[in-house]
């Protein structure tokens, strides 16, 4: 499940699709666990867990204390829900950073997600800084438009940078997080 801004305004927003449509009032935490077990088999993945809304959090902080494995992620530098920061603060979770991906760990997810390896893949390594996320935009643009192409079973670059829209939209999202200094 992915959190986000919209569904943040909503007690279990970001749970909605996981959770019946007869909402239980005098247990609502015990309901939406219960729920949220039934429908996840294996490990629950919480994308931009700095994005949920109060009864969210604490959802997911009872689902791992009653043993449901879990996977969160926030990113670096956002304010987080108290009830996800205990998770690595007070235990059982550990907090990994996750840095720049290298120029030979960029080039192996590239082969792994294209299927042959990509010719230069360092020059994608310093337009995305080795962010995934970015990566992943820049790469998917690219094979939409034609400027990487696979032949012979190699991936090579072709012609300008394309900037997609999700990819400004990221990077105008950052940039309009910085002050002037």
């Amino acid at each position: 499940m992915r959190a986000n801004a919209t569904a943040k305004a909503l007690p279990l927003g970001a749970f909605g699709t996981l959770l019946p449509a007869e909402a239980v009032t005098d247990n609502l935490l015990g309901w939406a666990g219960q729920a949220v077990r039934e429908a996840v088999r294996g490990v629950l993945i919480v994308d931009d867990a700095h994005q949920l809304d109060a009864v969210s959090a604490a959802l997911v902080r009872q689902l791992v204390d009653g043993g449901q494995q879990v996977l969160v992620t926030v990113r670096t530098g956002e304010s987080c829900p108290d009830p996800i920061t205990s998770l690595w603060r007070d235990g059982p979770g550990e907090r990994i950073e996750l840095g720049a991906l290298p120029d030979d760990e960029v080039a192996a997810v590239l082969a792994g997600v294209l299927g042959g390896p990509v010719e230069n893949a360092g020059r994608l390594t310093a337009l995305s800084r080795g962010n995934v996320l970015y990566l992943r935009e820049l790469v998917n643009e690219a094979v939409e438009r034609g400027t990487l192409t696979e032949h012979g079973g190699v991936w090579r670059w072709h012609g300008a940078v394309p900037l997609s829209r999700q990819l400004s939209e990221l990077i105008s999202g950052r940039i309009g997080e910085l002050t002037a200094a």
